[in-house]
């Protein structure tokens, strides 16, 4: 028990929060591709 509470767990939290941060920074990439091409497109 003690193992997962200090050494599972948090290599899982990390893991998730990395993954979470990706997914954010895709998300932002794709944003401002599609405001470009919007963009691109009105004119």
């Amino acid at each position: 028990l003690n193992a997962l509470e200090k050494i599972q767990i948090p290599k899982y939290e990390a893991a998730k929060k990395e993954i979470e941060e990706i997914l954010a920074e895709k998300e932002r990439e794709d944003f401002f591709r599609l405001k470009r091409v919007k963009n691109n497109v009105s004119k």
